[in-house]
C-alpha cells in the first residue's frame, strides 16, 4: 500500500481525503489563492471616500497576515504568493508603499567624483 507523507510529517496509508503538500494545487484552489490574496490587498488600501482606511481591524489583520515569515500554513502569505506565480517580497512591499506604510524605493544615484 502507497504511503503519504501528511501535512505534520506523519505516515499513513493513502486514504483519498488527507492533502499532500508535493503536488500543484488544482485549479479551484488556486482560484481560492488568489482570491484570498485579492482580498487581503483590497482590504489593505480600501478607503472610504473621505480618504480614512475602512475596518482597520480587518486591514490590520490583513497586514499582519502580510507580514507574516510563517510558512508551516497552507495558506500562509508566502506559500499562497508562491502557488499562485507571484513573487511575495514584491507584491508585499508595492502594497506597503502604495498606502505609505514603507518608503518608495528610489534609483541609486550616480556616483559622484571628487575633484
Amino acid at each position: 500500500m502507497r504511503q503519504l507523507k501528511l501535512v505534520r510529517g506523519h505516515s499513513a496509508a493513502s486514504p483519498p481525503e488527507k492533502v499532500r503538500r508535493d503536488r500543484r494545487p488544482a485549479e479551484s484552489e488556486m482560484r481560492l489563492m488568489f482570491a484570498i490574496l485579492e482580498d487581503a490587498v483590497a482590504t489593505i488600501v480600501a478607503k472610504h471616500p473621505g480618504g480614512v482606511e475602512r475596518n482597520g481591524r480587518a486591514r490590520r489583520e490583513a497586514i499582519e497576515w502580510m507580514m507574516s515569515e510563517d510558512r508551516l500554513h497552507v495558506f500562509a502569505f508566502d506559500n499562497v504568493c508562491e502557488a499562485v506565480g507571484i513573487d511575495p517580497a514584491r507584491l508585499r512591499r508595492g502594497v506597503l508603499e502604495h498606502v505609505g506604510l514603507v518608503p518608495a524605493e528610489r534609483p541609486a544615484s550616480p556616483a559622484r567624483t571628487l575633484a
